[in-house]
């Protein structure tokens, strides 16, 4: 019976769904969150394991590992040398829905000024013109989204924009006429085109994935090109986004504001600590989720879906889907 190591914590519910989805022919071995020996140990005998985390240490002690499973899209924290000979690695997606959905509630809380009325009508304040009135809010209708970052989230972001009533236009890494065509998009650029991109958008959302290319692509300028009255979305990877140029602009009112649910420090789970180097948490005109965008019970389950797929694939001998690389 084939051993499954769950080398990096896994939710009890996750765990249950691949436990059901392999059946009786695999033995589920849940290590994560265990001291370093255990894993290592149950690792002598995996054949697969799942994780977003591989050293060579791991490696040497896994001498007959097939698969090697990251739970989610990144697979940075895993060592390619460390993988053993001819053991596949292979991720998975399946939570462009999810984030999608989360953007949507962020740029609607940002434009009607929804946590800031919450908050006011809790302390008794109904504003200086009662229970109806006061200053007008956005709607999402007729504005424009700039998407940065076409894959796989930025096109879900975009067939939701359409429903709204939203002009749509984004940038990726290798722009393509058909697909903006197809996808009913006004305008595809590239990387160059983030300035005039932020000049445009009255949402500008960050969706693209962390590289070397997209480190710091929206930089000081494209924050200072965007409209005063404009709101940036961040759901890619904090460190896209210049930091001090957006604290400053959201602090200094030159945007009119921001929802970051990806950041730019990560204390540890359980210690106290702030998710950057500057106080968003002082400004109201900022939202604030702890990179939670993508973890609902659909992503949960289309993953695990997925993996317990890719675990029977390669039991056949056959290649995952979402290859990555082998060893």
């Amino acid at each position: 019976m084939p051993d499954v190591v769950i080398i990096q914590a896994l939710h009890p519910q996750g765990v249950q769904r691949l436990v059901e989805g392999l059946g009786p022919g695999y033995r589920v071995v849940d290590r994560g969150g265990k001291p370093f020996a255990e894993i290592v140990s149950a690792l002598e005998t995996a054949e697969f394991a799942i994780g977003q985390i591989f050293t060579r240490e791991m490696g040497r002690h896994s001498p007959v590992l097939r698969l090697l499973h990251a739970q989610g899209s990144g697979t940075d924290d895993i060592d390619r040398q460390a993988l053993p000979p001819g053991c596949y690695l292979a991720n998975v997606y399946e939570h462009e829905v999810a984030i999608a959905e989360h953007t949507f509630m962020l740029m609607t809380a940002l434009a009607r000024d929804l946590l800031n009325l919450d908050d006011g009508l809790r302390r008794g304040d109904m504003g200086p013109a009662g229970h109806y009135g006061g200053p007008e809010r956005m709607e999402l209708h007729g504005t424009t989204l700039g998407i940065v970052g076409y894959g796989r989230i930025g096109r879900e972001i975009a067939r939701r924009a359409k429903v709204f009533g939203m002009r749509v236009m984004a940038v990726k890494a290798h722009p393509d006429s058909e697909l903006a065509t197809r996808d009913g998009l006004e305008f595809l650029g590239g990387p160059g085109d983030i300035v005039p991109l932020a000049r445009l958008a009255d949402f500008l959302v960050v969706c693209a994935p962390l590289t070397t290319q997209t480190d710091g692509l929206v930089g000081a300028e494209a924050i200072a090109a965007m409209k005063s009255s404009a709101f940036l979305v961040n759901v890619g990877r904090g460190r896209i986004v210049a930091e001090d140029a957006l604290y400053y602009a959201l602090r200094d009112r030159k945007i009119a504001g921001a929802a970051i649910d990806v950041w730019y420090t990560y204390p540890p789970v359980g210690h106290l600590g702030q998710p950057g180097h500057f106080p968003f948490q002082a400004l109201s005109n900022v939202i604030m989720t702890p990179h939670v965008a993508g973890w609902t019970n659909g992503t949960v389950s289309r993953r695990i879906s997925l993996i317990v797929e890719n675990i029977k694939r390669v039991s056949r001998g056959e290649e995952p889907v979402n290859l990555v690389a082998r060893g």
